[in-house]
């Protein structure tokens, strides 16, 4: 039986070139954010797959019209990692305050185990949701803040294989009212502990009303990479402004990996309904 979970997850980087050369607008903090990220887990094989648009935000909550593609997905020392939400943000002269990605990828190669790399990563973006979260407040910047109250402001996913089987661990964080102040709180985590389990991170509507509809969609593995393809082009359609086509999707297996960038428009979901 295929188990739910509708944490609110995957994941935001890059084997793409790197995001924008575009100013800060307004001299603010310019957040980049975004993503639909879809995860199969079987015994066996570890699907993974990531829309490709990343838009760009200010601190008050204002699109600055800047948006491209990149890779959501990574890589690091055989563990699959990824992102959602806020994936990286700069200050108003273009200085990085944080990218999930450059951190993940530095503590894999200090730490090197799945575990300790996933513990050591929480404590490192807690800091620096912080630090952001700090800004906000300075700023007054409560639309931003007022949305995710509501929402994950950041997710990150890992997964990899061990000896003992598939690996997958997810987590979120959203801004929380303490008193009359703000924190950051994380909320339940995602694990993979047996059979085979999907779960969905970010942008996520028109996926759950397919999926209500047709239950037996994950019924078997045939054209697993086209199926979760079709998926997100599902999402990208009804949410233009943070879900955009190509998908990058990786297939993980025991002791190998493959990678694959697919634009084709969808027709699995059309010969079902």
């Amino acid at each position: 039986m295929i188990k739910v979970n509708y944490t609110i997850l995957i994941i935001l980087i890059s084997m793409h070139p790197s995001l924008s050369n575009a100013q800060p607008v307004n001299n603010d903090i310019i957040i980049r954010h975004g993503t639909t990220i879809l995860t199969l887990v079987s015994p066996d094989t570890i699907w993974i797959a990531a829309d490709s648009k990343v838009a760009e935000v200010t601190s008050y909550n204002s699109t600055t019209g800047n948006s491209l593609s990149q890779n959501k997905i990574f890589e690091t020392n055989g563990i699959i990692y990824g992102f959602a939400a806020i994936l990286k943000c700069s200050n108003k002269s273009g200085m990085s305050l944080f990218d999930s990605q450059k951190i993940m990828d530095s503590i894999i190669k200090d730490r090197k185990q799945f575990q300790s790399s996933a513990i050591a990563y929480k404590d490192a973006i807690l800091v620096k949701l912080t630090e952001l979260l700090d800004s906000l407040v300075l700023k007054e910047s409560h639309a931003f803040i007022d949305k995710y109250m509501n929402e994950p402001i950041h997710t990150f996913l890992m997964a990899s294989f061990g000896n003992e089987g598939p690996k997958y661990y997810s987590q979120s964080y959203i801004i929380a009212k303490n008193g009359n102040a703000y924190k950051i709180q994380e909320m339940q985590p995602s694990i993979y502990d047996y059979g085979t389990m999907y779960f969905m991170t970010g942008s996520k509507k028109a996926i759950k009303e397919f999926l209500n509809l047709h239950p037996d969609y994950f019924g078997d593995f045939h054209e697993m990479k086209k199926k979760l393809i079709c998926l997100i082009s599902l999402e990208a359609k009804k949410n233009l402004a943070d879900v955009g086509m190509p998908v990058d999707v990786v297939e993980l297996y025991r002791n190998d990996f493959k990678w694959f960038l697919d634009n084709k428009e969808c027709d699995l979901t059309k010969k079902i309904k």
